[in-house]
């Protein structure tokens, strides 16, 4: 049975673009990715509209930020043992 209630679907998109010199520094794309909920997060407008932290509360922001911070974590981790973060601080 189907029920007439509103859920969002909270996501984040994200991508990591630069120049690849490999290619004759065209832009190039390191990483990219999305950060999503499966299950709908039930929705209630009059709560949203009494209370300003409610609607970060209902997309557990906090969840999907800490989702986002994982990924660059191990993003951060690939580009060390691939060497890239030498490459990266030539310039320094």
């Amino acid at each position: 049975m189907k029920t007439k209630k509103i859920v969002l679907l909270p996501r984040i998109n994200f991508s990591i673009r630069g120049i690849d010199e490999t290619k004759g520094n065209r832009n190039g794309t390191y990483a990219e990715g999305t950060i999503n909920f499966r299950k709908g997060i039930p929705f209630n407008g009059d709560i949203v509209r009494a209370d300003v932290n409610s609607l970060a509360k209902v997309c557990n922001v906090d969840q999907m930020i800490a989702c986002l911070e994982y990924v660059l974590t191990n993003l951060q981790a690939k580009e060390v043992a691939m060497g890239y973060d030498k490459i990266w601080s030539i310039g320094e």
